[in-house]
């Protein structure tokens, strides 16, 4: 589960951000955008850029106005209704010790929810997590995912505003995602561009690291000159 939602919000602003400079500086900001992409598809013509551009603001409206909202109201009815789940289930295994007769009042009602090992946690999880509807929206970001792999956006977009929640979706859900996916339904696109976002992303990380690093050396060399 996401440590802390703050980053779905600020995810939120950004496209919101994004979304109102577009409303505000319309045709001018279009043409803007297209300049600076350009260079990076030479072999591009100047329509198929502006259609990219459009997919882009499209896709990246979808995933602020609809998909960022649900995904948050996921996480927050989840939480509830798997506490919810262990109690209840908690509360049917002391009925159940009760009706038996074998231990003694204080003993059963000093159970906990601890008494659930971590299997059959997961398994309430992923029973929660279906009937609030996670597959819904692993098809709904399947459908967005086309557009990534199909090079029908510009990704370098879309990506700053879209890869965390993207990438954090689907890894809180991966063990319920990796059992769903089959022959015959396999999520191929989502998996495919969770694979390279996260790889993107873990490829960044390790770069603002080492820029990170080269800043503190040499901040001590010149404590040394």
């Amino acid at each position: 589960m996401w440590k802390d939602s703050a980053w779905v919000s600020n995810a939120m602003l950004v496209l919101q951000a994004v979304s109102y400079l577009v409303s505000i500086l319309g045709i001018v900001g279009i043409f803007i955008t297209v300049k600076q992409f350009k260079n990076a598809a030479e072999k591009d013509s100047e329509k198929t850029i502006e259609r990219k551009v459009t997919n882009s603001l499209t896709i990246m409206g979808i995933f602020a106005k609809e998909l960022i909202p649900e995904i948050s109201d996921f996480e927050k009815q989840y939480k509830v209704r798997f506490e919810n789940k262990l109690d209840d289930e908690l509360n049917k295994l002391k009925e159940k010790l009760r009706r038996e007769g074998k231990m003694p009042e204080p003993q059963i009602e000093s159970l906990t929810v601890a008494i659930f090992d971590e299997k059959v946690k997961r398994n309430y999880s992923g029973l929660v997590k279906s009937e609030l509807g996670v597959v819904n929206i692993f098809n709904r970001l399947e459908q967005l995912s086309i557009y990534m792999n199909y090079d029908l956006v510009i990704e370098d977009m879309v990506y700053p505003g879209m890869h965390k929640v993207f990438i954090g979706f689907v890894e809180d859900n991966f063990e319920i995602f990796d059992l769903i996916r089959s022959d015959e339904s396999p999520f191929k696109e989502l998996t495919n561009l969770h694979e390279r976002w996260s790889k993107r992303q873990k490829i960044e990380a390790i770069d603002n690291e080492q820029k990170k690093l080269e800043n503190r050396l040499r901040e001590l060399r010149k404590t040394n000159d």
